[in-house]
């Protein structure tokens, strides 16, 4: 599954995490792209929108929220202005 940029646009990015992870068979990946927190201001300032509160997560909160679902980090690279990030997810066998 590829993401790219759309879990800060919504008010329950938790359920959405929750959804990904439900549609990834064992084995899968999970490649995302995606600002944290820090970029709500860089968003308002510079793009001329505001990413929702609900929307806003830190990298350690977005992490946890998709090891929750036995997805394993394997790779990250900071992208853009150290709040854009790109992650490379693998959901483990439940063996």
């Amino acid at each position: 599954v590829l993401g790219f940029g759309f879990l800060h646009h919504l008010t329950n990015w938790k359920k959405a995490v929750h959804e990904l992870t439900r549609v990834l068979k064992p084995d899968g990946h999970l490649i995302i792209e995606e600002p944290n927190g820090a970029a709500a201001e860089f968003f308002r300032k510079y793009v001329g929108f505001a990413i929702p509160i609900e929307g806003q997560f830190s990298w350690k909160e977005l992490q946890a929220e998709f090891s929750n679902y036995n997805m394993k980090l394997l790779d990250e690279k900071k992208l853009f202005l150290n709040c854009f990030k790109s992650m490379i997810f693998k959901k483990e066998s439940l063996n």
